[in-house]
């Protein structure tokens, strides 16, 4: 099966067979999948929507965000780029996410910096499945990916 998904891929993108066998080796990407369907079946009861971002923001324990500053910092300090914040947000309402942007790092509370981390691993998410992230793309958004996995997984781990 996956042999048959390679050829597809490699007739589809009109690349090597090689070159689509690279995408599958993208472990970024294939934990980000299961870690994902793991984290929004726990976290959030099978569904987190955009609009709700927030609310769970309080609900879940903020305790391991000093353990994420690498992923906080790397994140914050890139969508300062309007660009690229253009891209978190894409055509939802930005006000919360501009709100926490406008603030110092060091100045944000634990609530607020798990609020951007949802946001922030949620538009990873829509881009992958539904947008901007397409599969000739992943490598480019490696690091960016990694980061939203460790994320994940830190939260999944302090929830238990």
């Amino acid at each position: 099966m996956i042999e048959s998904t390679k050829r597809w891929l490699a007739a589809h993108y009109k690349i090597s067979e090689g070159k689509a066998e690279s995408y599958f080796k993208n472990e970024d990407v294939t934990g980000f999948l299961i870690v994902w369907t793991i984290f929004e079946q726990k976290l959030f009861g099978g569904v987190i929507q955009y609009n709700n971002i927030k609310k769970h923001s309080t609900t879940i324990t903020p305790t391991i965000i000093d353990e994420l500053e690498r992923e906080f910092v790397y994140f914050f300090e890139r969508y300062q780029d309007r660009d690229r914040f253009k891209n978190l947000r894409y055509e939802q309402n930005a006000e919360e996410i501009k709100g926490i942007l406008g603030f110092t790092k060091e100045s944000l509370s634990a609530e607020q910096k798990l609020q951007f981390f949802l946001f922030v691993v949620y538009r990873y998410k829509n881009n992958i499945f539904h947008g901007n992230k397409s599969v000739p793309s992943w490598a480019r958004y490696e690091t960016e990916i990694g980061y939203c996995v460790n994320i994940m997984k830190a939260l999944l781990e302090s929830a238990v």
